[in-house]
């Protein structure tokens, strides 16, 4: 059976809007994902009745990726590009300073991110990463060395993980007439089509996130498609009456 590759920009973008500064990874190999949403509740145990009674508090929402950059070809270049925007990710967990002193600085912003990689993390998401840590593959044994470029090691490939913590922009959730009104949860649309892949895109190893490379084209059939299948989901839930949770928008600092 034949397989489609995937075409376009396979890259994971991640942007500090503080100090306005980005790194693009590209083709990189993925070796893990997860998206979790984690609705909190409180119980309150009552004489006499079996179950709790249950107060929703809000709903939280996470992402893990790990993956690698490499194997690299012989040239030093690339080993030192790679080893260079991670250190820039790493720079970028640390706070904005108002002031230049030493003995008196005041935090100006926080190393808030934004992060994209397609449909898994499709839109501009405010987030901030709980840990990031890198572990490269050197070549180190008892009977073999690294290859060095002066003082400095360079990798055979590098292993990378990311734990993403989401803080929600618009207060998720839904309607009385049953219409969702936050923004897009999940890797898919299901009131939209899918996305076309976005046109290959010459990348630097800083730069800004442009918005425009994952907007949605559809046609009339793909659009009849999907509401013929929402239409036939629908028709299998159950309804039991309609109640609405009121969610705080986190108040995030540009």
């Amino acid at each position: 059976m034949a397989t489609e590759e995937c075409g376009g920009d396979v890259s994971l973008r991640i942007y500090s809007p503080a100090i306005k500064k980005g790194i693009v990874f590209s083709q990189i190999k993925m070796t893990g994902f997860s998206d979790t949403v984690t609705p909190s509740w409180t119980e309150e145990s009552v004489y006499g009745r079996m179950d709790p009674i249950v107060t929703y508090q809000g709903t939280t929402r996470a992402m893990s990726l790990t993956f690698e950059l490499g194997p690299f070809s012989e040239s030093d270049d690339r080993k030192k590009l790679a080893l260079g925007k991670i250190s820039r990710l790493m720079q970028m967990q640390y706070p904005t300073y108002s002031g230049r002193s030493d003995s008196a600085l005041a935090i100006s912003r926080p190393p808030l991110l934004n992060i994209t990689f397609h449909n898994y993390i499709s839109e501009e998401l405010v987030c901030y990463l709980s840990d990031v840590s890198y572990a490269p593959v050197d070549g180190m044994s008892a009977t073999t060395v690294p290859k060095f470029n002066g003082s400095e090691i360079l990798p055979q490939r590098i292993s990378v993980s990311l734990n993403i913590k989401v803080l929600h922009t618009k207060a998720p959730g839904w309607s009385d007439s049953g219409e969702w009104l936050g923004g897009r949860v999940g890797p898919m649309n299901p009131d939209q089509s899918p996305a076309e892949p976005p046109a290959p895109v010459a990348t630097t190893e800083e730069e800004e996130f442009d918005p425009t490379l994952y907007s949605y084209k559809t046609s009339p059939e793909d659009i009849a498609i999907a509401e013929a299948q929402i239409a036939a989901e629908e028709a299998l839930e159950f309804s039991a009456g309609n109640i609405v949770n009121s969610v705080s928008t986190a108040n995030i600092p540009e």
